[in-house]
């Protein structure tokens, strides 16, 4: 039988810690998880040995104790960082890639700022904003590109990054600068202008745009920020705010009820369009994902994105907001990364339930842009394209040469856009 180093010699369930960590109060501990490349297994070190590792040399002296201990360190010391790397699981498929560079037949000529797909449609089709301020209708099936509108005046900088935001139905197209203050709703059927967006300008830079579409009762609804710590709820077709509230003036000492410190940044509505996921932060700065049930919100509670009973917190990470995520079903979202700290994640998706805000589980290894169609991909230009079992968190496929942006899910391909004029397509299937 193993000696342990701590007070239970009879514990059968054992654990690993550098030699230093033994000698120490586990409430004046510093420590590191390292991983060591088995399955999620991790060990305990201290700072001394943490450098040792960095400078290259993982002979490192362990001791056993036993779990409970273990878990004290954990608990009552202070997480300073992850080292090493956990195990990727691989699982041989049949899956492949195949690829085709579609070229219109006509160019665009204008720089291409924002596109997103019409997933309406079974065919690749897709609608596009350029720096001239025009709305395109591509058409890759066709091999034909033309366009919708000329988009009316607003206060939008073309010379920024856009975000395009459309409705499922393709009636409505939402368009922002991603790290703006301005944007503008356009009906795409009569090609009016419709709503003009404008949140306040504190800490901008730092927050993508808030915006989404969701669909409840075969009506279309905006989500769209207006005050850094505020979102709203109007009608597209009227322009008409729906969440109309007040919050009290500040007194001193004393913050007014529904008081929100936070700052609302990427949105993303579940398939069933029932739960929103706000990827957004809070002063220090740390990252924290909320979410909450966009119907409750609608037709029950003005303040459930505040202080609602379905509002929950998801993860929190030092410094890191706005990262990749997607939704896996109507209740359940992958989310990028794996630790606490922006210098220590680690490529992994965590898998959380939304309506109770718990992680149910990671799994190593994706890197890159999230998206979901029965697989969770990862896309980056770096590392290239991945495909995951969700369930079992093993790698089916990767591909290092397939780096796509954007995925349509009616056609169920994938898009990079290449020029003006060409467009690589990429699908995935069974040899």
């Amino acid at each position: 039988m193993r000696k342990l180093y701590c007070p239970h010699q009879d514990a059968t369930a054992i654990k690993l810690v550098c030699v230093h960590l033994t000698d120490r109060p586990p409430d004046r501990t510093d420590y590191h998880k390292w991983f060591i490349g088995k399955a999620h297994d991790y060990r305990l070190i201290c700072q001394d040995c943490h450098k040792q590792f960095d400078e290259g040399n993982s002979d490192i002296e362990l001791r056993t104790i036993c779990a409970d201990c273990f878990a004290n360190i954990e608990t009552e010391g202070c997480f300073d960082g992850l080292v090493g790397q956990p195990e990727i699981y691989e699982r041989a498929t049949s899956l492949a890639f195949s690829s085709e560079i579609v070229t219109l037949r006509v160019p665009i000529n204008e720089k291409l700022l924002a596109i997103q797909p019409l997933e309406s449609q079974r065919e690749s089709v897709w609608i596009g904003i350029t720096e001239e301020e025009n709305v395109w209708y591509i058409d890759l099936a066709s091999h034909s590109a033309s366009v919708l509108t000329h988009l009316p005046a607003s206060s939008i900088n073309f010379k920024q990054p856009l975000l395009l935001r459309l409705s499922s139905d393709a009636q409505y197209a939402a368009i922002a600068n991603t790290h703006g203050q301005h944007g503008i709703v356009i009906d795409l059927a009569t090609e009016k202008a419709t709503m003009h967006l404008q949140r306040d300008n504190y800490y901008i830079q730092h927050s993508d745009f808030p915006l989404t579409f969701f669909e409840q009762d075969d009506r279309t609804f905006l989500v769209h920020g207006t005050l850094w710590n505020r979102l709203d709820i109007s009608d597209p077709q009227t322009g008409r705010l729906l969440t109309e509230r007040t919050i009290q003036p500040y007194e001193k000492g004393k913050l007014p009820e529904h008081h929100l410190d936070y700052f609302h940044c990427g949105l993303t509505v579940s398939p069933d369009q029932e739960w929103i996921v706000n990827n957004g932060w809070i002063w220090m700065p740390i990252g924290i994902l909320t979410t909450w049930n966009v119907k409750r919100w609608l037709n029950e509670n003005l303040w459930e994105s505040e202080d609602g009973p379905s509002k929950r917190q998801i993860g929190h990470r030092w410094y890191y907001w706005d990262g990749p995520l997607c939704w896996v079903d109507n209740r359940t979202l992958a989310v990028w990364g794996y630790g606490e700290d922006d210098i220590w994640l680690l490529p992994a998706a965590a898998i959380f339930d939304v309506v109770s805000g718990k992680e149910l589980r990671w799994f190593a290894g994706p890197q890159g842009n999230f998206f979901f169609d029965d697989y969770l991909f990862s896309c980056s230009d770096e590392h290239g394209t991945a495909v995951w079992d969700i369930k079992t968190g093993e790698r089916l496929l990767y591909d290092r040469n397939i780096c796509p942006t954007h995925y349509h899910h009616g056609a169920k391909q994938f898009l990079r856009v290449l020029s003006d004029r060409a467009f690589e397509i990429i699908t995935l299937k069974l040899i």
